[in-house]
């Protein structure tokens, strides 16, 4: 978008989506489809952009992280709600991190032309908490699991899971509710059954079928193993045994 135009193909799943929305929204380019593959030609202008928060963070990421590229001030304006909002606010991060002053209230972001990109030469990426909570979850027996890497005022939704496995293993008979990161039933349920009590996990709903059929399993796997785990429309009530058997 920065050197008049591209083709863009995909496979699988991605012929199929629209991205009509999104594209439309960029000032100066123009394009021959909504789906792939599609060609654009034009150059990406500044001012203001719009886009609905349908479009999804990564849309949203990818137009703030062009933001500092163009020729004049540029304002983001995004309208309704936003999944996953908070990988916007990483994006934002980095870009301040990186020398940009980016501009926030609600969801309206600003970068001034004269912003650019200074590379700070060495950059230490954050761990991944959504990989790093089936370690932590291991913990749960041994007592105590030693991680690196893991930034504690982390802008991650995951990184909740520093709170959660704390409570499930002060709180007797614990209700954890994890509202907004249902991704994180899977290894608190597993850590749940090495208690010695009974656990309650709601507001974890899945939203696809997909997830539900792989969280059946999950379920069943468990019960093999040993495991007292009882399915509910919002989560999971675990009778923890102490353990679990290989």
């Amino acid at each position: 978008v920065f050197l008049g135009g591209g083709t863009f193909k995909g496979e699988c799943k991605l012929p199929k989506k629209s991205t009509a929305e999104f594209l439309s929204s960029l000032n100066g380019v123009g394009y021959t489809s909504d789906k792939l593959p599609l060609k654009i030609n034009g150059t990406l202008k500044g001012g203001n952009i719009t886009l609905s928060g349908s479009v999804g963070s990564q849309a949203i990421s990818g137009v703030l992280l062009a933001m500092p590229l163009m020729k004049t001030d540029t304002t983001l304006t995004v309208k309704g709600e936003v999944a996953s909002k908070y990988l916007v606010d990483i994006t934002v991060k980095v870009m301040r991190d990186f020398g940009v002053n980016v501009a926030v209230s609600g969801n309206t972001y600003s970068v001034k032309a004269k912003d650019k990109y200074v590379s700070p030469e060495q950059y230490v990426l954050d761990g991944d908490y959504t990989l790093a909570s089936y370690y932590l979850a291991c913990g749960m027996p041994q007592d105590t699991v030693t991680l690196s890497g893991l930034e504690q005022n982390s802008l991650q939704q995951d990184a909740v899971i520093l709170r959660l496995m704390e409570r499930l293993k002060k709180d007797n008979n614990a209700v954890l509710s994890l509202d907004g990161v249902t991704d994180l039933i899977y290894p608190l349920t597993v850590a749940s059954c090495f208690k010695k009590d009974k656990t309650v996990i709601k507001n974890a709903t899945l939203k696809t079928e997909k997830a539900q059929e792989r969280f059946e399993f999950f379920i069943g796997f468990l019960k093999k193993m040993g495991a007292d785990v009882i399915k509910t429309d919002d989560g999971v009530i675990v009778n923890g045994t102490g353990s679990l058997k290989g």
